[in-house]
């Protein structure tokens, strides 16, 4: 569970895993589809290091960090989006091996996440 120190960070919100699906077209063949997955809540920070702003000159766009509850994992390459807005979609780029000490009270974990856009041409 998110902290309410945290929820009352403007970059809190609730997101949502996309999974990519086949299935039948119905005529023989087949099609790729994204379906919506777990709901979860976090806070997407964007990242602005001097590393992400060089990553950036090289193509990269838009680096961000986020934070959300540790019982919940996003292993590498996790597409999911912002609720409600499936357009605002990001692709997990670390291993969600990141955590908080398990002796705190504070249980949650980080990756780091880039801006993605969803096909269906994987």
């Amino acid at each position: 569970m998110i902290p309410d120190l945290l929820k009352a960070d403007e970059n809190y919100g609730t997101f949502q895993t996309m999974n990519l699906i086949t299935e039948s077209d119905g005529y023989g063949g087949y099609r790729r589809t994204w379906t919506l997955g777990v709901t979860f809540e976090g806070v997407l920070s964007l990242n602005d290091s001097v590393n992400a702003q060089v990553a950036a000159q090289s193509g990269v766009t838009g680096l961000y960090t986020l934070y959300y509850d540790k019982v919940m994992r996003l292993p590498w390459h996790t597409v999911f989006c912002r609720m409600g807005n499936p357009a605002e979609t990001y692709r997990v780029t670390s291993k969600d091996e990141h955590s908080t000490p398990s002796t705190t009270t504070l249980d949650m974990r980080v990756v780091h996440c880039e801006e993605y856009e969803v096909t269906i041409d994987e």
